[in-house]
């Protein structure tokens, strides 16, 4: 026969898993069910919803002893001391309208610590048994049990030859006892296709016991695998009168195996600390892990059997994490500073999980152990660099705020207004500028701007104050004599500056700036925007100067700013501002205020006395943004003649 190679293929094995009647459960490594076949839901007439994310053992009904064996025949099998194949284990399970059925189980290593448990529905089989072994019902009556089941039922004299098999045999062998016979002879020993059959029937008769084995089946054309448990009959003086046979096909269970054995890789130790406690805490059970990451001598598996986690823990907070496991049945994660062997600290990240049994109370306690040392000195890195980072940044803002105007020129200029600055970060990209400017015939004016430049945060705060820096120079150069020509100058500054480059560096960016300048005595104010309004609400009404469309510095339009003159009378208000405010998620439904809103707000205390305003503004605007984060800088200066 050729040697047939592996084949790793995802698709087929999707197919198998989906497909084929065989249950199929994987389960992580706190025992937690990631998956199951369509014929596990179907079996346990379950929706994939009730069985994914419940415990390993919460869908078996069995005494805490056994699932105590259980628990350790696991653990042997992922340290590699017991063969998997020779480890199959039986578990009673519920469907979801209560019947009980028996299943065994053959578990298999999978990826990433996963355990893969192949089952075959054996509750006709299981349930023969008992009768068999706790009743010794009469043959006659077996038979009537043989009938109503797919597992074949052979019944043997004690000599070894058959006397009757169920419907079933034929069925699954496609051939009647008397062609088998006629064919192969009467007795198992010519019947059976497993070379130990004439051991374990010598064992079954002599010893009375009953023994499980597999065989191949070729006696048919499509050779299948079957499950076969042979047990003796006994009559009330206990001497054997029969042998009874029931076979339980496992092909599919076979196949199974073969392609997990494919895909499967089998660790024998894993790096993490295991460590199993019952419900009181009392360990029961550890992997060699805890010895290799803790102290040897204190934490060794053999040192902490039957001592209770309470005592051993060493941190502070594990009681209340205990406590907060047992009351919520949920996992809970915290982390310790421990000494190894050789005296350095280490850092543990525990995982306490509670298993649940089919009461949901708490039967065993799982801690799962990961060195999370390297981790905590990248953070501790990472914390440095951040404080180094911040520290600058922070530097950056007292540069950015000395370049800004101080409250006493703007209270001097402007007795009458408020400035409304909220940065979303430590330093902002918006800006603002008061200043006075002399005229040639020595007339004062005063000029006043709000900036926002692209983005927010530390390249926002670079553009502001170069924003700040050319929009005070502006006002010295004789060649400009009003808004229009400062930003103007601004922005032939900025080109200059950025983007002179050739295109596969030009930076793209630009100031979005209102800027007036108002005569006191005439009370005319001059405004140029570059996509920025300048709002005036007067008892007549609210005007909105929108300005051009186009920003300072990089723009596809090339077209001289315009130049805006209007007459203002006492009382007005005068308000610019950035796009934050309007920008601003919020409010029942999580939506943007909105610049008509806001228009709406400005119309609404424009009356006000300025500082009453700000008070307003600020209030509105914490109100909307409730607990969402704030998405932009927010500026807003108002004056009031």
């Amino acid at each position: 026969m050729p040697q047939l190679q592996k084949i790793a293929n995802p698709e087929l094995t999707n197919s198998i898993l989906e497909n084929i009647g065989a249950l199929v459960l994987v389960a992580d490594s706190s025992g937690l069910i990631v998956y199951c076949s369509p014929s596990v839901l179907q079996f346990l007439k379950a929706d994939k919803s009730e069985v994914l994310g419940t415990g390993w053992w919460k869908l078996t009904r069995r005494s805490e002893e056994i699932q105590t064996k259980e628990i350790e025949t696991i653990k042997k099998i992922i340290a590699g001391e017991i063969p998997i194949s020779k480890t199959p284990h039986t578990n009673s399970v519920l469907d979801k309208e209560g019947n009980e059925y028996w299943i065994q189980w053959q578990d298999t290593l999978g990826p990433d610590n996963t355990l893969i448990g192949v089952g075959q529905n054996i509750t006709d089989h299981y349930k023969a048994e008992k009768i068999i072994q706790q009743q010794q019902i009469q043959l006659k009556r077996l038979s009537l049990v043989a009938e109503k089941t797919n597992n074949i039922i052979l019944i043997l004299n004690k000599a070894g030859n058959v006397e009757w098999v169920s419907e079933s045999f034929e069925k699954l062998n496609k051939i009647t006892l008397a062609e088998l016979i006629a064919t192969k002879g009467p007795n198992i020993l010519d019947i059976s296709n497993n070379p130990r059959i004439a051991e374990i029937l010598n064992r079954v008769i002599n010893e009375k016991i009953s023994l499980t084995y597999e065989s191949k089946n070729t006696n048919i054309k499509e050779a299948v695998w079957e499950l076969s448990t042979i047990s003796p009959v006994l009559n009330e003086e206990g001497e054997l009168t029969n042998i009874i046979i029931i076979d339980s096909d496992i092909t599919d269970k076979k196949k199974m195996e073969a392609e997990l054995e494919k895909l499967s890789i089998v660790a024998s130790k894993t790096d993490n600390a295991v460590v199993i406690a019952n419900a009181e805490g009392v360990i029961e059970w550890a992997n060699e892990g805890l010895a290799k990451m803790h102290s040897k001598k204190i934490v060794s598996p053999k040192h902490i059997l039957g001592k209770n986690l309470l005592e051993l823990s060493s941190n502070p907070n594990f009681e209340t994490a205990f406590a907060k496991c047992m009351q919520q049945k949920i996992s809970v994660i915290y982390e310790s500073e421990s000494k190894n062997d050789e005296g350095k600290n280490f850092w543990v990240q525990s995982t306490l999980t509670p298993i649940l049994d089919s009461n949901n109370n708490v039967s065993k306690l799982v801690i799962i152990d990961a060195d999370i040392t390297e981790q905590k000195h990248a953070e501790s890195i990472i914390r440095e660099k951040n404080k180094d980072i911040t520290d600058s940044i922070n530097y950056a803002m007292r540069i950015q705020n000395a370049l800004l105007p101080d409250k006493e020129k703007i209270n001097t200029l402007l007795p009458e207004s408020f400035v409304l600055f909220l940065p979303r970060d430590i330093v902002s990209g918006d800006f603002y500028f008061v200043d006075s400017i002399r005229m040639n015939d020595g007339t004062m004016l005063i000029g006043f701007a709000v900036g926002d430049c692209t983005g927010h945060g530390v390249p926002g705060a670079f553009m502001s104050m170069i924003g700040t820096s050319y929009m005070k120079q502006s006002l010295k150069e004789h060649t400009v004599s009003s808004p229009a020509q400062a930003l103007d100058f601004v922005s032939n500054q900025l080109n200059n500056l950025l983007f002179h480059h050739d295109d596969s560096h030009v930076i793209k960016d630009g100031i979005d700036i209102g800027f007036c300048v108002l005569h006191n005595s005439s009370l005319t104010m001059n405004f140029a925007g570059a996509n920025r309004p300048v709002i005036i609400i007067s008892k007549d009404g609210l005007t909105q100067i929108k300005g051009d469309s186009r920003a300072v510095g990089f723009s596809e339009k090339k077209e001289p700013f315009t130049n805006h003159v209007v007459q203002l009378k006492k009382g007005d208000c005068i308000y610019l501002l950035s796009d934050g405010y309007a920008d601003q998620f919020g409010g029942p439904k999580g939506k943007k205020f909105k610049h008509k809103q806001l228009l709406e707000v400005l119309q609404s205390i424009h009356e006000k006395p300025m500082t009453e305003q700000k008070q307003i503004l600020f209030a509105t605007f914490n109100q909307w943004k409730g607990h969402l984060d704030q998405v932009d800088d927010v500026l807003i200066m108002g004056v009031k003649l």
